[in-house]
């Protein structure tokens, strides 16, 4: 269990159709952040990814006015630019709005596409904090197909143009933070260790040993924050990850709570 009470960056309403997942829905997430000593929670609807982007907003929206819990997350796409600057300006008034999410395999929008500069410059200016969700491998190993031909990566990872694109947000916009969620493995890793403003939220669908650890050990803990992708996965998953990596009292604190207190300007009081 957290030794203070946690904020987790990373949580949905809803699941992804595809993946083998429990919807458990808005009041069963509340008993589950009481549950685990999760104080405040980030939280997206993947219908926003999925379906439709402004349905799936106004799903958000609701849902933190229901559950005091639940912080929320505006969903942005760069393909739908006019729309996306819409909810930049109502995430960057809503007083509950943690940050804003970003999942690139649902944009169809190519990492060479000028849109992606354009959409992180309004970010930017509004001085939102981003979490960029992709699945990315944890997928992959579950595609029967990809079994077939060898496609099982050993650790997970990012395309070369996606990396290219990341080192260019971060000379571009150096003060607007962006937590890598799933963390990337070790690009990730190395985005983190070279990038000014880039954080890793190891948050993963399938069993990866010493995660926390290594990412401690490379980058230090305070560019490592606390996510479970709840509710696609309990909590318990990822604190297991936690406990595995035998943080001092201080990694703890920060990466538990103080590092997304701070990303995400709440009060680091607990």
């Amino acid at each position: 269990m957290p030794q203070v009470p946690a904020i987790d960056v990373h949580c949905h309403f809803r699941v992804v159709p595809h993946l083998l997942s429990n919807c458990l829905g808005g009041a069963d997430i509340q008993k589950e952040l009481e549950r685990f000593n999760i104080e405040w929670s980030a939280t997206s609807a993947t219908a926003a990814y999925k379906d439709d982007m402004n349905i799936g907003n106004e799903e958000m929206l609701k849902g933190i006015e229901t559950f005091e819990r639940n912080l929320g997350s505006v969903v942005v796409n760069p393909h739908h630019l006019e729309d996306s600057v819409k909810w930049l300006e109502i995430a960057a008034k809503h007083p509950r709005i943690a940050h804003v999410t970003i999942n690139p395999e649902s944009t169809y929008e190519p990492y060479s596409s000028p849109g992606w500069l354009r959409l992180f410059a309004e970010i930017a200016v509004r001085k939102l904090a981003i979490l960029w969700n992709t699945g990315g491998q944890d997928l992959n190993r579950r595609d029967p197909q990809a079994a077939l031909h060898g496609h099982l990566w050993k650790m997970r990872g990012a395309p070369r143009d996606k990396v290219e694109m990341f080192r260019r947000v971060d000379e571009l916009f150096p003060d607007t933070p962006v937590i890598l969620g799933h963390g990337y493995g070790l690009e990730g890793l190395e985005l983190a260790e070279k990038c000014k403003n880039f954080y890793l939220d190891l948050c993963t669908s399938y069993p990866e040993q010493n995660v926390y650890r290594r990412a401690v050990d490379r980058v230090g803990a305070e560019r490592v924050v606390f996510g479970s992708d709840l509710e696609m996965i309990s909590p318990a998953f990822v604190l297991g990850s936690v406990w595995e990596a035998d943080l001092d009292e201080h990694e703890h604190r920060m990466i538990m709570r103080e590092n997304a207190c701070r990303i995400l300007k709440l009060p680091q009081q607990a």
